[in-house]
């Protein structure tokens, strides 16, 4: 019983803090642009600039797309299985974990960071997971009457 609502919680904290960490990592100003301006007596300045400004949205399409379909379907397989306690949603969700992890390590050193703990979230929802399927009577190869 536990176990469910620990996949359920940790499945759905783990799809928002995806979410949230891919709108900071996109847009927020986490590098700064300084121009100095032509002629003697202007000064230049300097402006926050975030990931979309410097690459732009088209080339971001593409990570956008892979983080947030992720992320969303954690929560998805993670809400099917902790009610239904079906196998193929256990095993999709094991899925998108194992894809965000590989995901973020490639993406470790630009916005890869902001996942953590995401990833962290979603490696417990799919443990508890495990733990509510194995203890399923369901599982153990009683029929139901």
């Amino acid at each position: 019983m536990w176990s469910r609502r620990i996949e359920l919680m940790c499945g759905v904290l783990s799809g928002v803090l995806g979410l949230a960490a891919l709108g900071v990592g996109l847009f927020a100003p986490l590098g700064i642009q300084c121009t100095a301006a032509p002629g003697p007596s202007s000064t230049g300045g300097c402006v926050g600039v975030s990931l979309v400004q410097a690459q732009g949205l088209a080339s971001l399409s593409f990570a956008i797309t892979l983080f947030g379909a992720l992320s969303l379907g954690i929560v998805l397989f993670a809400i099917w299985h902790s009610f239904a306690r079906a196998l193929p949603a256990l095993v999709l969700l094991w899925t998108c974990t194992a894809l965000l992890y590989f995901a973020t390590l490639l993406a470790l050193l630009s916005i890869g960071v902001f996942f953590l703990p995401a990833d962290a979230l979603a490696l417990v929802a799919g443990v508890a997971g495990i733990a509510t399927q194995s203890a399923s009577p369901l599982s153990r190869g009683s029929v139901p009457m």
